[in-house]
Order: structure tokens, then C-alpha cells, then sequence
């Protein structure tokens, strides 16, 4: 947990809450790790800051 604490940190994404807890996985595993609603949001995150990125780089090659 203190690992995933200091990459949010590293994200500036203190605010959210990965709620750790044993949850059932896409397979049907019951495994220690965020909660499913915490996963979706940092995908969410993730895949906005790709966004950004990308628009970024796009930029830089005009």
C-alpha cells in the first residue's frame, strides 16, 4: 500500500481513495489489491493523461 500511495503521489492524484481489500478478479480470484471502482478510476486517469501526452507530442512536431 505505502507503494501505491507514493506513485499516486507522484501522479498528484492524492485525492483518490484505492480502498486496498481483497476483491474478486476478472478470473474469479479473490486477490489483496484496490478496489474495482479505484481500478476504473485510475484507468479513467491513465488514459487521460495518454490523451494529453499525445496531444503534446502532436504539437511539438509542428
Amino acid at each position: 500500500m505505502e507503494m501505491d500511495n507514493a506513485i499516486l503521489a507522484c501522479y498528484g492524484w492524492e485525492d483518490l481513495n484505492l480502498d486496498h481489500g481483497f476483491y474478486e478478479n476478472e478470473r474469479g480470484k479473490t486477490r489483496y489489491t484496490i478496489s474495482p471502482d479505484a481500478r476504473r478510476e485510475v484507468l479513467k486517469r491513465l488514459v487521460q493523461l495518454n490523451l494529453e501526452v499525445e496531444e503534446g507530442e502532436k504539437f511539438d512536431e509542428i
